[in-house]
């Protein structure tokens, strides 16, 4: 009986120290930020490649969420930059470019966020401390 209540209690225990997000809401997710991005990509070719390179960088790196932040900050600032050539242009694409950076930044920050939780480390996330509720 002792034996059945220690289980459950270290599982418990697990359940409310560990966040868990399935794989494929964490892929679903991301993948359809960076196809909504795609259409902008022919404005700047050269930035568009920065930015996705930047971003694949934080994704690789993602177990340390540090580094992974410092990458994606600079993916997500080519990506704003991305909108002011478009600007330059009068295509009119800033405000929904500077919408998706801030929707890429928050969900990949919540990413991070869970990670650090995970590996009890200190993390100060910039888009999502930007985020009313």
């Amino acid at each position: 009986m002792a034996l059945v209540l220690i289980c459950a209690s270290s599982f418990v225990v697990y359940k409310l120290l560990y966040k868990e997000e399935s794989i494929k809401e964490r892929v679903d997710t991301l993948k359809d930020l960076k196809q909504k991005v795609h259409k902008y990509s022919g404005v700047e070719p050269e930035i568009y490649m920065e930015y996705l390179s930047k971003l694949k960088l934080a994704q690789r790196l993602e177990h340390s969420p540090r580094v992974a932040q410092q990458y994606l900050i600079e993916a997500l600032d080519r990506l704003e930059d991305l909108g002011l050539y478009g600007e330059t242009r009068n295509l009119g694409i800033q405000d929904e470019i500077h919408q998706l950076s801030n929707t890429i930044g928050y969900t990949f920050e919540k990413r991070l966020m869970d990670n650090a939780i995970n590996n009890n480390e200190v993390f100060h996330p910039k888009y999502l401390n930007k985020r009313i509720y």
